[in-house]
This record gives C-alpha cells, sequence and structure tokens, in this order.
C-alpha cells in the first residue's frame, strides 16, 4: 500500500514542517544569575550544585549535570529550600507532575539563576511557527503545485486524495 500523505506537499512545505517541531523545541526562557540574598518565594530558579552533592541526589532527583530547576518555598543565607519536579503520574488520564521539596545548603550551590519568559523570543518563535504552519496548510489544500489537484477530474486514483490523515477508531476489533 503506498502512502499518499506526502504527495500533495511541495518540496518547500516539507522542509518547513521539519522546521516546526524544531521552532517549538526552542526555549523561550531565560536565565539571570541570582544571589541566595535576593531569593523569594515562588521565584523559578535554576540551582548549580556542587559535585558532590550532585552525585548524592543523583539517584532521586532527575538532574541535568549539576543543574537542578524547582520553585523557590524558603531561602535565607544559610540555605535553600526547593520543590523540585522529579517525574510524572498519570491518574485518571490525568498527567500530574510529581514535586519533592530539597533542602539545598549554601556552600552546595555553586550558581543561582532566576528563570524568566523571553516575551520577545517567544512572539518571534510562534509568529515563524504559525506563519510556517499557515504556508503548510495553504501549499497543501491548494495542490501545492504537484500537479495532483483534489478533485481535478482526471479519473485517477487522486481524486479522492485527503490533505491529512483522519484517524478512525474501530470498536471491538
Amino acid at each position: 500500500m503506498r502512502n499518499t500523505f506526502f504527495e500533495g506537499f511541495t518540496m518547500r512545505g516539507v522542509s518547513l514542517s521539519m522546521l516546526v517541531p524544531i521552532l517549538c523545541s526552542a526555549g523561550c526562557y531565560s536565565f539571570q544569575p541570582l544571589e541566595i540574598a535576593d531569593l523569594e518565594p515562588d521565584m523559578e530558579v535554576r540551582a548549580r550544585l556542587s559535585r558532590t552533592h550532585a552525585e548524592e541526589l543523583r539517584e532521586l532527583f532527575p538532574l541535568n549535570g549539576s543543574l537542578i530547576q524547582g520553585t523557590v518555598l524558603e531561602a535565607d543565607e544559610t540555605r535553600l529550600l526547593l520543590l523540585a519536579p522529579v517525574g510524572n503520574a498519570t491518574r485518571r488520564g490525568e498527567v500530574q507532575t510529581l514535586n519533592q521539596r530539597l533542602e539545598i545548603a549554601q556552600q552546595d550551590l555553586l550558581e543561582i539563576e532566576l528563570r524568566t519568559l523571553d516575551r520577545w523570543k517567544t512572539g518571534a518563535l510562534s509568529a515563524a511557527g504559525a506563519f510556517a504552519l499557515g504556508y503548510i496548510l495553504i501549499e497543501t489544500l491548494s495542490g501545492g503545485g504537484s500537479g495532483n489537484t483534489p478533485g481535478g477530474g482526471t479519473g485517477g486514483p487522486q481524486d479522492s486524495w485527503i490533505p491529512f490523515p483522519i484517524p478512525i477508531p474501530l470498536i471491538g476489533g
């Protein structure tokens, strides 16, 4: 059986469709260095831990090297109490993030960074993604210059061409 899904796409449309996930995966956040004294509850932060403390925590927490992200619960000049995500659980079809409180001594913190939304980058990536998606849809629905326009009256198998897959659930089979 031949897959006809991509036949309506032009090469430009296919390359743009591959670009959209890359644009969406680009981070829209930036990180600014911060001192422990400047931390306030509910701040989203990323902390770089000492190598020894990171190795101790690696069995319990998903660390990216020696980095851990979370929400500040409390902070003073001697310690940081962080609510860090440790995984996900599915309950009745709903995905929930599992969090763990983590106390980090000041001497185990090498660097603390505040996570903030970069509005310009987010807007630019959203606009680029919307443009690419719109272009792909216009190219696909207008036939995309492939010579096989849907319903073109040629009598061939392309007369019933659908520009996108439609999932049909099968019951009892």
